[in-house]
């Protein structure tokens, strides 16, 4: 079998070397090629990755391809390389692969003509970063089997060659994000099948923070800029052409206008308990704790720890 792994990378040239180590050991014994795209770095990644690892091939991005314009330029280079691939493999270049990924990417041959994504951990092994998702979008974690999913994260994702002549690349529309669940949609749609792996393939840190739009702490025009920017989140255009396509326009209207108000009044729009009520203090009490702060954990307030609140409190 010989596959194409297929990455775009932007001023990170440490972290893209790591990721290209980590995969150089995990891939040993397998035959494949790298694609890397190099989005206008400005950092040396293109001259350092060719030094380090001169079998890669390096493609030079327009410096605004983005994610979803650096994989679609790879994709496309690599399907007309003249090649006959068995497979392409999506790999983010801050995803560090573990020695076992690719043996456990492999290790089901009666899985064919199906998608498979892989799943991280945060570096220290504490939680689901990326990986197959729920229809409602919550993360599915790793169950020791092969499990069915429907959406996934991009991060470590293998595409065989029937699935690709039958989804095809990455649409035109797509910038940054969104690209990898309408792959995921359109995949279904089309009557394939998406499995996630049964072990984490690697780790790979989200740096949970909320969308720059949303953020009550900077100006308004910032926030603006931020919803219009291919890496602020979902470009409101993008995100309606995406929803019209997968959930109807009665969505995809929705989805919009809650974009824009939420940009409006940020404050107003955040989900947070309120303090003035009887669970809100308890809530409020219980995150006061300085054993929560130190562990980090979130309880869940139960009838009892109200009441034990409100008993202390008097």
């Amino acid at each position: 079998m010989k596959f194409a792994v297929l990455m775009t990378c932007h001023n990170r040239v440490e972290t893209t070397l790591e990721c290209l180590a980590h995969l150089s050991a995990a891939a040993k014994g397998h035959d494949y090629d790298v694609y890397l795209n190099d989005d206008g770095s400005t950092d040396g990644t293109g001259a350092r990755v060719a030094a380090a690892y001169p079998e890669v091939k390096i493609i030079q991005g327009s410096g605004s391809d983005y994610w979803c314009g650096g994989m679609r330029r790879v994709w496309s280079v690599a399907a007309s390389s003249g090649v006959d691939y068995d497979g392409y493999l999506w790999l983010n270049d801050d995803t560090f692969l573990n020695a076992e990924a690719i043996k456990t990417l492999f290790s089901n041959p009666q899985l064919t003509g199906c998608i498979l994504a892989g799943a991280t951990s945060s570096p220290d092994g504490c939680r689901t970063t990326y990986a197959g998702r729920k229809r409602n979008g919550k993360l599915i974690e790793p169950s020791g089997k092969f499990e069915e999913v429907y959406i996934f994260n991009g991060n470590f994702v293998w595409v065989p060659r029937e699935v690709f002549s039958i989804v095809g690349n990455f649409p035109d529309y797509f910038t940054h994000a969104l690209g990898d669940f309408d792959y995921g949609y359109r995949a279904q749609e089309k009557g394939v099948h998406v499995y996630q792996l049964p072990k984490y393939i690697g780790t790979c840190n989200d740096f949970k923070k909320p969308l720059p739009w949303t953020d009550p702490t900077v100006g308004f025009f910032t926030r603006v800029k931020n919803l219009y920017s291919p890496k602020g989140g979902p470009e409101p255009s993008v995100f309606f052409r995406y929803n019209v396509e997968h959930f109807g326009l009665v969505r995809a209207l929705r989805v919009w206008i809650q974009q824009h108000i939420h940009v409006c009044m940020p404050r107003f729009w955040s989900k947070k308990p309120r303090m003035d009520t009887e669970r809100g203090r308890a809530i409020r009490a219980i995150r006061a704790n300085p054993w929560i702060k130190w562990t980090g954990e979130r309880p869940r307030i139960t009838r009892m720890d109200t009441e034990g609140f409100e008993r202390g409190k008097r």
